[in-house]
């Protein structure tokens, strides 16, 4: 996705780290904060075509999260610890009346933010994703390549576990999750250790996050995809009942990144909820 719709990328000091971010549409517009899932590859980026949209109507901004993308690297992972970055990133940028909207491991980091009942926060959109309440595991290898010789073999390492795209389209997707080292070989730019923190507490969840989904005081939405293996209708069922004021919308033709597998229908969803 390109980074030439990206109206600004900035950097902002929360207590004990930098946290990178991106940012469209007009300042004095209605904010929208996007939180990015987990995986070698995420990064704010995820959101570019979702954030162009919006941009007319929102001022949207996306942070790489922290151990991910741009963002240093830190001393200790977790949900909580990203959730206490989130409340400092929005009084850092001074957010007031903003929406945000959570994929994957940024849906479980909204929601136990909106948890804790912050006075600006104004709708929250889950997508694909509530807090668990038993031990499940994140998709992914742990032991998979973080190194390659060079871009064309993790082009080929992306198509083996089903990423589709041209060697272009490919390039312009991984380029702002990458970075250089000697010889021309690249790595992720994510910490090593992001991943397997996350694993762990998905394996053993806090019985709070699920529990304290009954404490989330705004507007939610709660986004599926209709082919999703990440979140059953079962669970979401069992989410939508504790949540006070929630709704659900199943995309049709999307598995667990609804807004890559099927934008038109996410963005719609996502907007008449925001309207």
């Amino acid at each position: 996705m390109s980074t030439a719709r990206v109206r600004r990328s900035a950097y902002t000091d929360l207590d004990d780290l930098r946290l990178h971010f991106l940012e469209w549409g007009k300042r004095d517009a209605g904010p929208l904060v996007l939180l990015h899932g987990a995986g070698a590859l995420a990064t704010a980026h995820v959101w570019d075509a979702f954030a162009t949209a919006m941009q007319g109507t929102h001022r949207v901004i996306a942070p790489d999260q922290r151990g991910f993308g741009s963002s240093d690297h830190a001393h200790a992972y977790s949900f909580e610890l990203m959730a206490s970055d989130l409340e400092q990133f929005v009084e850092r940028l001074e957010l007031d009346a903003f929406s945000l909207v959570g994929h994957s491991m940024g849906g479980t980091v909204a929601a136990i933010y909106a948890e804790r009942r912050p006075a600006g926060l104004r709708r929250l959109v889950l997508e694909d994703t509530v807090p668990p309440r038993e031990g499940l595991r994140l998709e992914g290898q742990p032991g998979a390549p973080w190194e390659f010789a060079d871009m064309y073999e993790l082009f080929a390492a992306a198509r083996q576990n089903g990423i589709r795209g041209t060697d272009d389209e490919l390039r312009e997707r991984f380029e702002p999750a990458v970075r250089r080292l000697d010889g021309g070989r690249v790595t992720f730019r994510a910490d090593r250790a992001v991943l397997p923190a996350i694993r762990a507490q998905l394996a053993e969840p806090d019985p709070a996050w699920f529990r304290d989904l009954a404490k989330i005081g705004v507007p939610t939405l709660v986004v599926r995809g209709a082919t999703s293996g990440a979140l059953s209708a079962e669970a979401l069922a069992a989410a939508a009942a504790i949540i006070p004021d929630c709704r659900t919308v199943e995309v049709a033709n999307a598995g667990h990144v609804v807004h890559d597998d099927n934008p038109a229908d996410f963005l719609a969803a996502v907007r008449a909820f925001l309207a």
